[in-house]
């Protein structure tokens, strides 16, 4: 066999290792990542103490601008699968908003209330209650914990 033959072979033998390690690396399950928006410093460090977030990636988010900058940028930050966001926000700003950004991106989100009343436009079972109850961080995580991820 000559040579230049071996090397083509060799070189074929590489790419297709390459190309297949690839398509495998890409289908390989990644941890669901979830971004909590949350302006709040109590609110966000009940969030870690209490909420079920093994295998997910939580990112915590401390304002809706910050929110904004990285969604619009999804070349610079890993979008979220999943938003979980409080409804009053810093500066007057509610949590409608970050559910709007996420619906045009097309994202889940479920908004954090300690507010009684009805949030108009946004579907109830998309609104949970804060409360410092078990039952509040409980049915946060079965939220996080039921959706599926896609992959990418």
């Amino acid at each position: 066999m000559e040579i230049a033959s071996l090397q083509t072979e060799l070189e074929v033998i590489i790419f297709a290792a390459i190309y297949f390690g690839i398509i495998a690396y890409m289908k390989k399950d990644r941890p669901r990542r979830v971004w909590i928006v949350e302006d709040s410093e109590v609110d966000r460090t009940l969030l870690r103490m209490n909420l079920d977030a093994n295998d997910i990636a939580v990112t915590y988010i401390n304002s809706a601008k910050e929110f904004r900058y990285k969604i619009l940028r999804p070349w610079l930050f890993k979008r979220p699968d999943q938003v979980l966001a409080d409804y009053h926000l810093e500066d007057n700003i509610k949590g409608t908003q970050i559910t709007s950004l996420c619906e045009t991106n097309g994202i889940e989100c479920l908004l954090m209330t300690g507010d009684d009343r009805e949030i108009l436009g946004i579907s109830p079972e998309k609104v949970v209650r804060k409360s410092t109850e078990d039952s509040f961080y409980n049915t946060i995580s079965n939220w996080l914990h039921t959706k599926r991820v896609s992959h990418g």
